[in-house]
């Protein structure tokens, strides 16, 4: 696909998963206008100075990334959520631009969490569930996930 019809099905998507958020109650401001940056490798410094003046105006930034590269992503989230200390959202561009109906519910119960939101709730008074007299059993699980180690389920 040519670039400028990547970026502008990126664009659409962008709109139509605003659009997602909007319907699901979370309230954000229209997004900025997509930024490209060509890089020399996933630890290229332009990914710091965006990141950096990002942070200055943002709360949230999701990054579209051309493939699931692991440094790259890495280098990403380190930047933005652990030495600047805005939130990012990485996700792959030729997926984001299908605008998956379930694919924008998942990115949103992300960004949910990031901009502070809940996405459960336990324990409500008042609560009443369909399952509370019926044979139905109910299955939690609590996940670890390590970088470089197996998951572990309790």
């Amino acid at each position: 696909m040519p670039l400028s019809r990547l970026l502008y099905a990126l664009a659409a998507a962008v709109k139509q998963f605003t659009d997602t958020l909007a319907k699901t109650g979370i309230s954000a401001a229209a997004p900025l206008p997509g930024q490209r940056l060509e890089l020399d490798g996933p630890e290229d410094a332009r990914i710091d100075q965006r990141l950096q003046n990002a942070a200055q105006f943002l709360k949230l930034l999701l990054v579209i990334l051309p493939d699931a590269i692991t440094p790259l992503y890495n280098h990403i989230k380190h930047c933005g959520d652990v030495k600047y200390g805005v939130h990012t959202v990485c996700r792959i561009g030729h997926k984001f631009a299908k605008c998956s109906g379930q694919y924008f519910a998942n990115v949103t119960l992300k960004f949910n969490l990031k901009l502070g939101g809940n996405n459960q709730l336990h324990n409500l008074p008042g609560n009443t569930y369909i399952y509370r007299d019926s044979p139905v059993p109910s299955i939690g699980g609590e996940f670890d996930l390590i970088q470089g180690h197996e998951s572990s389920i309790t």
